[in-house]
């Protein structure tokens, strides 16, 4: 064969990787959507809960399907669906037992964001002046 067929075919060779490495990533990355197109349809696959998301460091927004689990239980691998919806905030702030048991001045106001399954806050926001007081999470 001569060398302008080679290059030829190393050429048409790599395009297709290239075309399959695109698809693959395209496919990987898609974000399941209902008929409505506007919430993600999670019915399907199963998805982390909040502490799962934390342990992970993963945005508590994030929609994450489990992939896989190790013996253990834990979430091994995941991948990312999408973003859930923001919600709307009950305004709820830190009692003071809370504030001193996260070592934080008593007289702070500070608005509670999340809690764990046992009700002990993970997320919150100190509150310096009304502004500050987030009313979506």
């Amino acid at each position: 064969m001569s060398k302008k067929i080679i290059k030829l075919l190393i050429i048409i060779i790599f395009v297709l990787l290239l075309a399959a490495l695109i698809f693959y990533l395209v496919k990987y990355f898609e974000v399941k959507r209902d008929v409505a197109g506007s919430k993600i349809d999670t019915t399907a696959v199963e998805t982390m809960n909040e502490d799962e998301k934390r342990v992970l460091g993963l945005n508590h927004l994030g929609i994450f399907e489990v992939v896989s689990r190790d013996a253990a239980g834990k979430v091994a691998s995941y991948r990312f669906l999408g973003l859930k919806e923001e919600q709307p905030l009950n305004l709820e702030l830190m009692s003071d037992e809370e504030k001193l048991q996260k070592s934080l001045n008593a007289s702070t106001t500070i608005q509670v964001l999340e809690r764990d399954s046992s009700g002990v806050v993970t997320s919150y926001k100190i509150i310096n002046n009304d502004s500050d007081i987030l009313q979506k999470y």
